[in-house]
């Protein structure tokens, strides 16, 4: 309403009150309460605060996410500009929005007797650049794995880091093939064609050098 004086503690009644010189009347406002929302960008709730135009935000505990550090309270869902507690007013409802900056992980690569793979240092929720397969004698290669059980592969394409990990090399044991000793044909042992004879004494301590060198092999793969 409107009011006789600065103060505004004498309302002017229309009906009855009448003018008898020049003379100010003066507005009398009283403040909305307005809704101001805490959008959180997928960390922890913060319940929302009733706050009258013009009077300072109560600033709430800080949210938390997983991988992130909280980062302040913005304007705009782009986070350009920061609501500063202390001396921003309500003007209407509103929401403010919370920024994150994402931790920098440690993402290590357990080759399990493989050759090494250096770690990587991966922002929360970024891909990990795929290493180059590790080796390792008498084995193939066939993928990371989340967890030392090696059931669950990591898909490099798609799987995103959430906070320190380790990936784990799974290997598939190579198959040896120990060559055949060849048997003479008798026909030709009794023959007496001693070129033939020869030729097979030739072959048969060939294939036993490379029995003996495949098994020394399976031998080593084993210990390893």
């Amino acid at each position: 309403g409107w009011y006789t004086e600065v103060e505004l503690n004498t309302p002017w009644i229309f009906e009855t009150d009448v003018v008898k010189n020049n003379m100010t009347l003066y507005a009398k406002w009283i403040a909305n309460d307005n809704t101001v929302k805490f959008e959180t960008n997928k960390g922890t709730p913060v319940n929302d605060e009733i706050v009258a135009t013009d009077q300072n935000v109560t600033k709430p505990n800080n949210p938390t996410k997983e991988g992130y550090v909280f980062d302040g309270w913005y304007t705009e869902v782009e986070l350009n500009t920061p609501w500063i507690f202390e001396t921003d007013v309500v003007k209407n409802n509103m929401t403010l929005y919370a920024k994150w900056i994402a931790n920098d992980n440690t993402v290590k690569f357990e080759t399990n007797k493989g050759t090494p793979v250096n770690d990587e240092i991966v922002a929360t929720d970024q891909n990990v650049t795929k290493p180059n397969n590790p080796t390792k004698e008498g084995y193939v290669f066939d993928g990371w794995y989340t967890e030392v059980e090696l059931n669950t592969p990591w898909i490099f394409e798609t799987d995103v880091v959430k906070n320190n990990m380790t990936l784990y090399a799974k290997w598939i044991k190579k198959d040896v093939v120990i060559p055949e000793i060849p048997t003479a044909p008798n026909d030709k042992i009794d023959s007496g064609d001693t070129s033939n004879t020869v030729l097979y004494i030739f072959a048969s301590m060939i294939s036993l050098l490379l029995a003996s060198i495949v098994i020394s092999i399976k031998y080593k793969t084993k210990k390893a």
